[in-house]
């Protein structure tokens, strides 16, 4: 995968407020395609954060819909941890982003210290947020 994790996920409600990235398994103008997520993934995924804008303290409900308008999805937690939305705009490679990856295990603080990818999940939705340069993941 991308980044090593000092704390890699944790588990987020789907109420809370998180950041949005969104993903795609096909090419979408303007949207970015890393080499370092296909090297990690053996697969091509197109990642974005203005999709259409930044979007900022949205809930999990909220994210699954900004990226259904674009025609794309949250992206897995291992789709973040191979940093295929690294450096997608808006400045959220330190924060906590919402993936689609159920939660499974004990969850982490993401208040911890690093400079790693962080992943947020719910328990209730099977989701999750992760952040693309952030120190946690929760799932």
């Amino acid at each position: 995968m991308g980044r090593k994790v000092a704390q890699p996920w944790g588990q987020a409600s789907p109420s809370d407020g998180h950041e949005v990235r969104c993903c795609s398994d096909t090419a979408k103008t303007g949207w970015r395609l890393n080499g370092a997520c296909k090297a990690a993934l053996s697969r091509d995924v197109w990642g974005e954060s203005d999709a259409p804008s930044c979007n900022s303290g949205k809930t999990l409900a909220e994210a699954e819909a900004v990226c259904a308008a674009s025609g794309a999805r949250l992206c897995t937690r291992e789709e973040i941890l191979a940093d295929c939305t690294q450096g997608s705009g808006c400045q959220f490679d330190k924060e906590h982003v919402w993936t689609s990856t159920p939660f499974t295990g004990t969850p982490q603080d993401i208040n911890g210290g690093g400079d790693g990818d962080t992943v947020t999940g719910s328990t209730v939705s099977a989701a999750s947020t992760t952040d693309a340069a952030s120190d946690s993941i929760f799932n």
